[in-house]
């Protein structure tokens, strides 16, 4: 039967429309059993990267997750992350932390002397830099408030009332 057919009835004749689920979660589809979870494949990675024999469970959950996919991506992903702190391919441990504490420190200094990067300066920073512009003039003639209608800040108790 192909996609044509879908509203034939065997008999060639109009195949009754199946009603709609009137909602509510008696309605909804039972969660899948079989398929691996995200933490599953992420313990069949971790287990790859230790270089551990995978279990026949896991072998399961490498093949159905594509951990295969997962763990070349995670590797370009750790490459492309390096490229950009200028780190050479495949850096960990101390040389790594040792860049990053190097690379905090730099950032610190340039930032005490007015030097901010910002990742997305017209969202994080939109009037340019705060600190570069000028503080308006106060004006002298400003208007006094009008303090009439002045709410206390604190609720004030009230006494119990008796019926």
């Amino acid at each position: 039967m192909g996609a044509a057919d879908a509203g034939t009835a065997p008999d060639g004749g109009q195949a009754p429309t199946p009603a709609l689920p009137q909602g509510g979660r008696e309605q909804q589809p039972a969660p899948a059993k079989d398929l691996p979870t995200l933490t599953g494949l992420y313990n069949v990675l971790a287990a790859l990267r230790a270089g551990r024999p995978l279990t026949p469970k896991e072998k399961t959950i490498h093949t159905q997750g594509l951990v295969g996919v997962l763990r070349e991506l995670h590797d370009q992903l750790d490459a492309a992350v390096l490229a950009a702190y200028g780190l050479p391919d495949g850096s960990t441990g101390d040389a790594l932390l040792a860049h990053l504490v190097q690379l905090n420190a730099r950032r610190a200094q340039e930032e005490a002397q007015g030097q901010v990067r910002w990742l997305r300066p017209g969202f994080q920073n939109p009037q340019k830099s705060h600190q570069n512009q000028e503080l308006p003039a106060l004006d002298s003639q400003a208007q006094e408030p009008d303090l009439t209608d002045e709410k206390p800040l604190a609720k004030q108790e009230q006494p119990p009332q008796t019926p």
